[in-house]
C-alpha cells in the first residue's frame, strides 16, 4: 500500500494524470489530476472510450504500447498520452495504464511560432528581403536564395568567407561599412548599413542591411544575423525628390530683389534638411514703397516638410498682399496676426518687418517673436533692435504691435536673419547673436553680396535648418 501511495504522489508531483482500466476498457482508477484534466469527478466505472475517443484502446489491450496527442472532450485541451498494457503473471493482458500530460499551452505556442514563422517568411518575400546567418565559431555564413539574388549571384554560390563579403562592397563605401560592423561587434549591438555593392555583372546597386551581433552564454562574439533589401530604386527616387525639393524651396523662399537709388539689397538663402524633408518654412520679401523706401519682411514657419512649406506659401502670399495696403511695420504685423489666427492657428510662425527710409535716414521695425535685427554702422559699430519682441503671429488675439525706430546714416547696413544663422549645438541664442554682430562688424565695408554669404556661413550645418540672411545698405 505504501508503494502504491508513493507512486501516486510521484505521478502527482510530475503533473501527470493517470487512468487504469480493466480488460473491458472501464476505468478502474483515476488520480486527482485526471479528474482535474477531464473536469469531473467519479471517473471510475466509466468508459475510457468516452474519455479518449482517439485512443486506440483495443490495440493497447492487445499488447501494444501507444503514444500520441489526444484532444480532450469537445474543448481545446490537448494531452500527450502514453498507454501501455498491464499484464498478469502469465503474461496475459488484464488492462491498461494510461498517463496524460496537459500540453495545451505547448501546442498553442508551437502553432503560434509556426504561424509567426510563416508570416515572417511571407513578409520577407513581400519585402524582397534576403537573410544571412554568420556563425563565427565554425566559420559558416549561410545566405538565403533572395540574398544571392540581390547580390547578383547564382543560388548557393556565395562561399561564405569574410573576404568575399568585403569584396562585394563598393570600394568607396568599403571602409565605412567595415567600421560600422566592427563597432557593432565591439559593443555587441545591432547595426544598419546602407552602401553600394559590386555585382558580378557590373550592375550598380544600393543595399540596406539590418544586422544583429550574436554572443554566446559567456558574452563572447559568436557571429551576426540580419536581412538585406535592395534599395536602389528608393535611393534614386530620394535623390530626384531632393533635387526637385531644393529647387522648389529656393523658388518659394526667394523674392526678386528690387533695385533702388537709395538702398542696396542682397540676400542669401539655403534650405536645410535632406531628402523628403528638404522643403522648409523660411521666407523673405523686399518690396519698394511709393516714397522711395524699402519694406523688408523675414519669417519662419516652425517645422519642415510639405505642411510647413504650404503654410509658408499661404502666409507669405497673405502678407505680400497686405503690403499693398499697409507699410508701417507694426500695422503690417497686426494685420498678419489676423491672417494667421484665421488660417494657420495651429502653426508657430515668427516674423519681423523693417521699413528702411533712406530719405529720412531712419529704420522702423516691429518684431513678432523673431530673431532681432542688427544694424551695422560705418566703421563696424553694431546695434541690436527688436530684442523686446512681441509674441509670434496669431498667438494673441486683437493685440497692438509696437515698433522701434533708429537713425541710420549713409553706409549703414540693416541685417535680418532666421534662427538657422544664430542657433547652434555649441552655444545659446545670445551667444549666436553676439557672433553675428562680431562677424558683421568685421565685414561692414565688404560688398553686400559677399557680406550676406559670409554671415550665412555662421550657421551650424549639423542642425540642418534653413538659413536666411537679408541685408539692406543705405546709400
Amino acid at each position: 500500500m505504501h508503494r502504491y501511495t508513493d507512486q501516486l504522489r510521484l505521478l502527482d508531483a510530475l503533473g501527470l494524470a493517470v487512468l487504469a482500466t480493466g480488460r473491458d476498457g472501464a476505468v478502474t482508477f483515476a488520480n486527482d489530476r485526471a479528474e482535474t484534466l477531464f473536469g469531473r469527478t467519479g471517473l471510475e466505472g466509466g468508459s475510457v472510450a468516452d474519455l479518449l475517443g482517439a485512443l486506440p484502446l483495443e490495440e493497447v489491450l492487445g499488447g501494444t504500447t501507444w503514444r500520441g496527442d489526444v484532444r480532450i472532450g469537445d474543448g481545446d485541451l490537448v494531452a500527450a498520452v502514453a498507454a501501455a498494457p498491464v499484464r498478469d503473471p502469465a503474461d496475459g493482458v488484464v488492462g491498461a495504464i494510461i498517463s496524460l500530460e496537459d500540453i495545451t499551452q505547448t501546442r498553442r505556442a508551437q502553432a503560434e511560432a509556426a504561424a509567426n514563422d510563416q508570416r515572417l517568411r511571407l513578409a520577407h518575400a513581400a519585402a524582397e528581403l534576403g537573410t544571412w546567418h554568420w556563425n563565427a565559431l565554425d566559420g559558416t555564413n549561410v545566405w538565403d536564395p533572395q540574398l544571392h539574388h540581390i547580390y547578383g549571384l547564382e543560388p548557393d554560390s556565395f562561399d561564405g568567407t569574410y573576404e568575399a563579403w568585403v569584396a562585394s562592397i563598393h570600394p568607396d563605401d568599403r571602409d565605412e561599412a567595415i567600421a560600422v560592423v566592427q563597432r557593432a561587434i565591439e559593443q555587441s549591438s545591432s547595426y544598419v548599413l546602407r552602401n553600394r555593392i559590386v555585382r558580378p555583372d557590373g550592375r550598380p546597386a544600393w543595399i540596406e542591411a539590418h544586422g544583429k551581433v550574436l554572443t554566446d552564454e559567456s558574452g563572447t562574439f559568436a557571429g551576426t544575423i540580419g536581412c538585406v533589401q535592395d534599395v536602389t530604386e528608393r535611393i534614386d527616387l530620394e535623390r530626384r525628390v531632393a533635387a526637385i525639393s531644393e529647387e522648389l524651396q529656393r523658388s518659394l523662399a526667394a523674392s526678386p530683389l528690387p533695385v533702388l537709388d537709395g538702398v542696396e539689397v542682397a540676400a542669401s538663402y539655403a534650405p536645410g534638411g535632406d531628402d523628403l524633408e528638404q522643403i522648409g518654412g523660411d521666407w523673405y520679401d523686399a518690396v519698394p514703397t511709393v516714397a522711395g523706401g524699402l519694406l523688408l519682411v523675414v519669417g519662419d514657419v516652425m517645422g519642415r516638410g510639405v505642411r510647413a512649406a504650404t503654410t509658408m506659401i499661404h502666409v507669405r502670399a497673405g502678407i505680400r498682399g497686405l503690403l499693398t495696403l499697409e507699410t508701417a511695420p507694426a500695422a503690417l504685423l497686426e494685420a498678419a496676426d489676423e491672417l494667421v489666427a484665421r488660417d494657420a492657428a495651429d502653426q508657430f510662425i515668427t516674423a519681423t518687418a523693417v521699413l528702411v527710409d533712406p530719405a529720412a535716414g531712419t529704420v522702423e521695425l516691429s518684431n513678432a517673436g523673431h530673431i532681432p535685427v542688427v544694424v551695422v554702422h560705418p566703421g563696424g559699430g553694431t546695434v541690436v533692435a527688436g530684442l523686446g519682441s512681441g509674441p509670434p503671429l496669431g498667438v494673441v488675439a486683437d493685440q497692438s504691435r509696437t515698433s522701434e525706430r533708429l537713425r541710420v546714416e549713409s553706409g549703414s547696413t540693416v541685417l535680418l536673419v532666421t534662427d538657422g544663422v544664430v542657433e547652434s549645438r555649441d552655444h545659446d541664442l545670445d551667444a549666436g547673436i553676439a557672433r553675428l554682430r562680431h562677424r558683421a562688424a568685421e565685414l561692414w565695408d565688404r560688398p553686400l553680396a559677399e557680406l550676406v554669404d559670409q554671415l550665412a556661413d555662421l550657421a551650424d550645418t549639423r542642425l540642418r535648418d534653413d538659413v536666411t540672411v537679408v541685408a539692406a545698405r543705405v546709400r
